[in-house]
């Protein structure tokens, strides 16, 4: 696609729709799926984590089809301002995914269980 009013006839990804099926529709596929799970739906936290990590993956996927902010330009590593923002919400989703999965002080709850 060539954006007129860019200055340039160089042809472009179009990124916003890139983005909003990365973000929008196919997250609200996810979400919706993950949703109907019974075992996503007991355990709390669960939904919401998905939600930050695939929405984390989502951006930063579609941030390689984007050219960088022209103020910034690429980070080092090559990222750009998006990515870089992007890459924290993957790692608290992936940790919020991990503790609502149980798997992050089972031990303590059970000790907590028998005192009852």
């Amino acid at each position: 696609m060539i954006y007129p009013q860019s200055g340039s006839l160089v042809p472009r990804y179009p990124s916003e729709l890139i983005e909003a099926s990365l973000e929008g529709v196919l997250l609200f596929i996810i979400m919706a799926f993950a949703s109907r799970s019974i075992k996503v739906r007991n355990n709390v936290g669960m939904l919401t984590g998905l939600f930050i990590f695939g929405y984390g993956v989502a951006r930063t996927t579609g941030e390689f089809f984007r050219e960088p902010d022209w103020f910034l330009g690429f980070l080092p590593f090559g990222f750009t301002m998006g990515q870089a923002l992007s890459i924290p919400m993957i790692f608290v989703g992936g940790g919020l995914l991990f503790w609502a999965s149980g798997k992050v002080g089972a031990a303590d709850s059970s000790k907590a269980d028998n005192l009852i």
